[in-house]
C-alpha cells in the first residue's frame, strides 16, 4: 500500500496538479500596523451604554436676593422685570418651582443691579 501512495505523490509532482496551493505574489506583510488603524487625534470617541445613570445633584445653596437696598435691584423674572422685592420673593418661596438660572449683575455706576431669575413652575393640576 505504501508504494502505491508514493506513485501518486510522485506522479501529483511531476504533472504539476500538486495538492499544495500558495500565495501567487509575496506579500511583506499583511497584517495592518498600529499605525495604519490608530484612530486620528481629531477623532472623538464617546460612548455611552443605553442603561446610562444620568447624574443629578441637589444642592441647597441660600441666595440673599431680596435683601438689597428699596430700588437698587431690578428683577428679570422669567423675562418680566420689576423692581418690587416683595413680588419676587413671593414668586420665588412658590412651592414646586425648580430654578433653572440665576443671574446676579455687578452693580452699576448708579449702584444699580439686574438680578435675572428663570424658573420652571409647577404645573398644579
Amino acid at each position: 500500500m505504501k508504494p502505491l501512495s508514493l506513485c501518486v505523490l510522485t506522479a501529483c509532482i511531476l504533472t504539476g496538479k500538486g495538492i499544495v496551493y500558495g500565495q501567487s505574489k509575496n506579500h511583506p506583510v499583511s497584517f495592518p500596523t498600529y499605525s495604519q488603524i490608530k484612530p486620528a487625534a481629531t477623532e472623538v470617541f464617546d460612548y455611552v451604554p443605553q442603561r446610562a445613570v444620568q447624574d443629578v445633584s441637589r444642592q441647597n445653596v441660600v441666595f440673599k436676593l431680596v435683601d438689597y437696598p428699596v430700588g437698587s435691584v431690578t428683577y428679570i423674572i422669567n423675562g418680566t422685570p420689576t423692581t418690587n422685592a416683595k413680588h419676587a420673593k413671593k414668586v420665588l418661596n412658590q412651592d414646586g418651582d425648580r430654578i433653572n438660572s440665576i443671574s446676579i449683575g455687578e452693580p452699576a455706576a448708579d449702584g444699580k443691579r439686574v438680578i435675572q431669575l428663570f424658573f420652571i413652575p409647577d404645573k398644579k393640576d
